[in-house]
């Protein structure tokens, strides 16, 4: 499959440019920094096909040479084959229904027309990667109300993204900024096990666990718990 961040090479105006797919999406996160050219699709539709075909530069047979077989062969192939249009994805693809790409159906999740009509395993692996992603962002929001237990700040609220982590302890559901439980175990004049004690309860916990959610279950609390396992193994 190819990558739905492939853009319609037939809407590309200078040939030396390529559209930020991310842009036209409204999520560039490089802003004027960005290397790719941020126009309006309706701009890209209106010259694209024109210039492409009217362009000599030097740099064409660079640029043509770079696309992707796959790319161009998508007219001529089976319509279950192609891949998804970017500019549909993105809520406005400037041919419709003449378009030379397939048109997805609507995600009833992330509300973009991202689940292929064709491909039965692209569509299941969409759609658990938005249930995943809305359940991170539900537990986000939960989380900001979350205060440490020993500083008293919202840890979500830190200055610094290295403070805006949750400690959770095995052991004990007294919630803490990364910053404050560290700097307990670093600066307490206790040794050994009681080093390793809750500064609330007292309960002894081995280790420590960064989170960027605080838990609301005990289910959620042991997929971090094993979330984390799996990352040191």
């Amino acid at each position: 499959m190819i990558s739905s961040l492939i853009v319609c090479w037939f809407y590309i105006t200078d040939l030396s440019m390529q559209v930020c797919t991310f842009y036209q999406k409204g999520n560039c996160t490089y802003g004027s920094r960005c290397k790719y050219e941020h126009v309006k699709t309706s701009w890209v539709a209106s010259g694209g096909a024109a210039g492409a075909s009217s362009s000599s530069s030097p740099h064409q047979s660079v640029i043509l040479s770079s696309i992707p077989a796959s790319v161009g062969s998508s007219r001529d192939g089976k319509k279950e084959d192609r891949p998804l249009c970017s500019f549909d994805v993105a809520g406005d693809c400037p041919h419709g229904d003449k378009c030379s790409f397939v048109h997805g159906d609507l995600c009833p999740t992330c509300g973009k027309h991202s689940l292929h009509p064709f491909q039965a395993d692209e569509r299941e692996e969409h759609v658990k990667s938005c249930e995943k992603n809305q359940k991170f962002l539900v537990a986000v929001k939960r989380s900001e109300e979350i205060e440490c237990s020993v500083c008293l700040d919202r840890v979500l609220s830190k200055p610094t993204a290295a403070e805006r982590k949750f400690a959770v302890l095995p052991e004990c559901n007294h919630p803490f900024c990364i910053s404050c439980i560290r700097n307990w175990r670093n600066g307490s004049p206790a040794s050994g096990m009681a080093l390793r004690a809750c500064p609330i309860c007292r309960k002894t916990s081995h280790f420590v666990i960064p989170s960027l959610i605080w838990y609301s279950s005990k289910e959620e609390k042991q997929e971090i718990i094993d979330t984390y396992k799996a990352r040191l193994r």
